[in-house]
């Protein structure tokens, strides 16, 4: 395995999500030791009192939380912005699995997982009172008959053509979907491809986002060999007569089949009753999940559902956090880092440079500050190679354009010999951001191969994956 001594990239970054990686025909094959040398000056530290961590705000083109003018609708629109390298991976619909077990606060878990009942406030039943006559005998006169008014207290009826969520919640159901309970809590609406599966309970007022969301990645751990989350971010609160929290994730399992398992997004949405739904949308390419008027009438029913118990005031200033999980993770700087495919081992993390190499293969991430372009920030990578390689040529540069985030991305393949003789091939990707003029870059090298194969594409599709879904832009 190659030991790459860590350059000195800048701190914590974040940016736009990065497709599926995939290398074209023709890319060769795998590393040999030594490493990639560290790059030359000019990736600067961290600056003076460190980085600040990543903005949120929804992630381009990845799920991001609901519309409706307070948060982004949970979508999953996979771009592709590097045409050569970076090409869509497969992804696919998972079924989930996991116990729940009966506590104070029913958890929430992935699909396909059972929990005790939470029944909503009892809704007084319709009451109508008899209506009755009377007459009473004269000896003259006949009184005129007396009738008590019906009266009748209307019930909450979810909407025809909605799916029932439970404490009075509901969204709903798109032309052409189909809905089910996949747990005693939990309902999943899906047209094939896509899925959003809804977890409605009854919990805690005032609980962390982290508890429900720490809950709920132990049955996401399961997805795969390995599975890969982004920072959890407090987005705007949804507005209404019982306001809301909103907290999301991104996160992608690993699938030894395809590089990339399950993609999906979770969102927490909390309010000061107690009141919780787990919003989970999950599936195949690009998900757009349900339209956002649906969404919008999911959220309105959230707010407007009837109070459960006493009001407390929701947690504010929540700064983003990592969910805890079993698949170790490699830190680049702060929230920015990634996950390990399975075989691969870290060798480096933290003070802006993270890696991981299974022997053939290295995968590093670094963070570089200053660069004036996106050209610029893929030039600077570029230089880096000449530290251990020598003779390096590169292919032509394939440039996106701008995301939501204005984070450009580029890359660009390369060939070399290592300092031991060994003939190299390799990749590059950076994502730079023009507001800061700091970029991410991911670079890539293995020893070449005789059908000039690369060695590894779908750990390496499920790992610049893991690096994009953990920033958004890079500050």
């Amino acid at each position: 395995m190659s030991n790459l001594p860590p350059p000195s990239f800048g701190p914590p970054g974040a940016g736009p999500t990065p497709p599926s990686y995939s290398p074209p025909p023709g890319a060769p094959g795998a590393p040999p030791p030594g490493g990639f040398g560290g790059p030359p000056a000019g990736y600067g530290g961290p600056p003076a009192g460190g980085a600040p961590p990543p903005n949120w705000g929804g992630v381009p083109a990845q799920p991001g939380p609901p519309s409706g003018g307070k948060s982004n609708a949970p979508k999953i629109i996979i771009a592709v912005v590097i045409v050569a390298l970076l090409a869509a991976g497969g992804i696919f619909l998972a079924t989930r699995n996991g116990d729940t077990k009966a506590t104070s606060n029913t958890e929430a878990t992935a699909p396909g997982t059972s929990s005790p009942d939470t029944t909503a406030p009892a809704t007084a039943a319709a009451t109508t009172v008899a209506a009755t006559t009377t007459t009473e005998a004269a000896t003259t006169t006949t009184e005129a008959p007396t009738t008590t008014e019906a009266t009748t207290t209307t019930l909450f009826a979810v909407p025809d053509g909605s799916a029932d969520l439970g404490l009075q919640v509901y969204i709903p159901v798109p032309d052409g979907w189909t809905q089910s309970k996949t747990g005693d809590h939990q309902t999943t609406i899906t047209d094939g491809t896509q899925s959003v599966s809804i977890t409605v309970l009854a919990r805690t007022p005032g609980e962390a986002a982290a508890d429900v969301l720490n809950n709920y990645a132990k049955s996401l751990d399961t997805l795969g060999e390995t599975v890969a989350y982004g920072p959890a971010r407090l987005f705007s609160p949804l507005d209404g007569p019982l306001p809301v929290n909103e907290t999301g994730i991104y996160y992608v399992s690993y699938d030894a089949a395809k590089g990339i398992g399950t993609d999906g997004g979770v969102y927490v949405f909390q309010r000061g009753d107690g009141l919780t739904a787990v919003y989970d949308i999950y599936g195949s390419g690009s998900v757009m999940g349900v339209s956002d008027d649906q969404l919008k009438t999911f959220q309105n029913s959230l707010v407007n559902a009837a109070a459960i118990g006493p009001v407390s005031p929701l947690p504010t200033g929540q700064a983003p956090f990592r969910v805890t999980t079993t698949h170790p993770y490699t830190e680049v700087d702060g929230l920015l880092g990634f996950t390990a495919a399975p075989g691969f081992t870290q060798v480096a993390a933290g003070g802006g440079f993270g890696e991981v190499a299974n022997g053939t293969h290295d995968f590093a991430v670094a963070k570089l500050t200053g660069q004036a372009s996106v050209d610029a920030a893929l030039a600077q990578a570029e230089s880096s190679l000449n530290n251990t390689n020598t003779g390096v040529t590169f292919g032509t540069p394939t440039t996106g354009t701008p995301d939501s985030f204005n984070v450009t991305s580029s890359s660009v393949q390369w060939t070399g010999t290592f300092n031991d003789g060994t003939p190299v091939t390799g990749s590059i990707s950076v994502y730079f951001d023009s507001a800061s003029g700091n970029a991410v870059a991911i670079l890539e090298r293995w020893a070449t191969t005789a059908d000039g194969t690369q060695p590894n594409p779908l750990e390496s599709q499920f790992m610049n994956r893991a690096v994009y879904i953990s920033f958004t832009t890079i500050p």
